[in-house]
């Protein structure tokens, strides 16, 4: 894994930042947003998630961002195994694309053209079943959405890899390009060992208090499941119903 370029005692302090801002929130207050600045030939900024994932047969990953540009491609999740570096990827392309991997195996993805905008939060959801291959992206309450099948059909996400936010893994931990990263803001990220269902997706994709929507994942819970920081990550009040 790539170190941070910072001193470990700074990064050891805005993690617990994160921390202390997360535990004094109570259910139904404003959470917490990550802000992603650009990235370096030297420096990467990104959140690496301190523990890992299990073996998956099915996962649904939800999360609102905002991006600041769109000129290439911006990868926000990336869960990278030694067997495969894009065992989970998901991105945002120019003109309007969002998609995702499975197992290295070709992607799902969807164009966006009158939902996607710089400076404006979205939120995304995207499902996938090894039973037969169903995936399915949700963008915006379904505002943009598209679906597949045979999309690793019968296989799994393999547990042990490592899982960073905010840059693309060409292995594992590492291999960080500076055109290859985010450049926004992230916020209420959770991941299930489950699909969803559409009545789910819509509860969490509308714009209202946490409270309401009151579906948490069980594999990662945002402002409870413990990230590493680095590179000048910020944390900030989150403002997406503004």
């Amino acid at each position: 894994m790539r170190s941070s370029h910072l001193p470990s005692c700074k990064v050891a302090i805005v993690f617990t930042l994160f921390w202390l801002l997360s535990t004094s929130l109570k259910e139904g207050e404003i959470s917490s947003c990550i802000i992603f600045p650009p990235s370096t030939t030297t420096s990467f900024p990104r959140l690496v998630m301190v523990e890992t994932l299990p073996t998956l047969q099915e996962f649904t990953l939800c999360y609102w961002f905002k991006i600041h540009r769109l000129d290439k491609r911006l990868h926000i999740f990336s869960y990278a195994h030694d067997a495969q570096s894009n065992e989970i990827l998901t991105y945002v392309d120019v003109e309007n694309v969002i998609g995702f991997y499975v197992s290295g195996t070709p992607e799902l993805q969807v164009q966006c053209p009158y939902y996607l905008r710089i400076g404006k939060w979205h939120h995304v959801c995207y499902v996938w079943s090894s039973w037969e291959g169903q995936a399915t992206l949700v963008v915006d309450s379904f505002g943009c959405h598209g679906n597949k099948t045979g999309m690793h059909k019968g296989g799994t996400v393999r547990s042990g890899g490592a899982l960073v936010l905010g840059q693309d893994q060409d292995k594992v931990g590492g291999g960080f390009d500076p055109k290859q990263n985010m450049e926004g803001r992230l916020s209420e990220l959770h991941l299930w060992d489950s699909a969803l269902n559409s009545e789910q997706i819509l509860r969490l994709s509308r714009c209202t208090d946490i409270s309401e929507r009151s579906i948490y994942g069980n594999l990662i819970r945002w402002e409870k499941t413990p990230f590493q920081f680095y590179d000048g990550v910020v944390l900030s009040p989150n403002n997406i119903c503004a």
